[in-house]
């Protein structure tokens, strides 16, 4: 398999909700499952 590169744009004013996610992968990873909603406008 060959490696992707993916731009993201930056979230701006964002910081709780990244760290709210970040915490929910390192529980994936643990093994503690959570569901997490992100809801956004269409475009």
């Amino acid at each position: 398999m060959g490696s992707q590169t993916t731009s993201i744009p930056a979230l701006l004013e964002r910081e709780s909700e990244l760290e709210e996610l970040a915490r929910a992968v390192a529980g994936a990873r643990e093994g503690a499952g959570r569901v997490v909603l992100v809801e956004v406008p269409p475009e």
